[in-house]
């Protein structure tokens, strides 16, 4: 993974997490297979997925600082970090 400006990654080729998550989902209920493997590989890929980024939002709600990001603070480039993997482009 590339950083860019202040510790947030390179965005231009990825989507963000709640749109894959959605993806994944959709995926899982929709492919055919004959055993069922695929889907629950899927599934599970998903549902990890949304646990991974819940467990991120947590810890950065954590860190909150009262005043503006600052590129110094190890807290707020995890925060920018997280904006930019976790978060739809929306919310950021």
């Amino acid at each position: 993974m590339t950083e860019g400006d202040k510790g947030a990654p390179d965005m231009a080729c990825r989507t963000d997490t709640p749109t894959l998550i959605k993806a994944l989902q959709v995926l899982a209920a929709e492919i055919e297979s004959d055993d069922g493997v695929a889907n629950a590989a899927i599934a599970e890929g998903a549902q990890r997925l949304q646990e991974l980024a819940q467990l991120a939002r947590d810890m950065v709600d954590g860190i909150r600082h009262p005043v503006a990001l600052r590129e110094s603070c190890p807290g707020c480039r995890l925060t920018i970090r997280y904006r930019h993997l976790a978060l739809s482009k929306d919310q950021w």
